[in-house]
Order: structure tokens, then C-alpha cells, then sequence
């Protein structure tokens, strides 16, 4: 759905893998995508709240860096 641009419905599906929980490396990405789909939904506060819970959870991980260059521009 995320690619399709529905993305209210990608950001209802990702949430559902993060509640889920289970491999950390999938629900790291499902948290980031959660990010980005509120992002391209025009919801800049959720985006900014994902963001900042992607850096939380992973601060060092694999979109640490593009997270950070992300929340500099708000």
C-alpha cells in the first residue's frame, strides 16, 4: 500500500507489524516506513513523533543517520 501512495492504510498495516512484534530488524523498518508514510501523507507532527521513536529504539541503527537528517529539516 505504501507504494500505491495509500498511505493511511500502509501507515494501519505497519502499525499492525509493529504491535505484532517479533524479529527486531522487521519491526525497526515497519517503525521507519510508519515515519515515512505519515511524512508523504503530509502529517509532519506524527512523522516527527515515528522519527524520534525510530531514534529511541535503534540510535544507532541502519536509518539513524537518514533520520536525523530528516528531523533537521523541521
Amino acid at each position: 500500500r505504501f507504494l500505491s501512495a495509500d498511505f493511511a492504510a500502509a501507515a494501519a498495516d505497519l502499525e499492525a507489524v509493529i504491535a505484532e512484534g517479533g524479529d527486531p530488524a522487521v519491526v525497526e523498518q515497519a517503525r521507519y516506513r510508519l515515519a515515512l508514510a505519515h511524512f508523504n501523507a503530509g502529517d509532519k507532527a506524527k512523522a516527527a513523533e515515528a522519527f524520534e521513536r525510530v531514534l529511541r529504539d535503534a540510535p544507532n541503527g541502519p536509518f539513524a543517520v537518514e533520520v536525523r537528517v530528516r528531523l533537521a529539516e523541521y
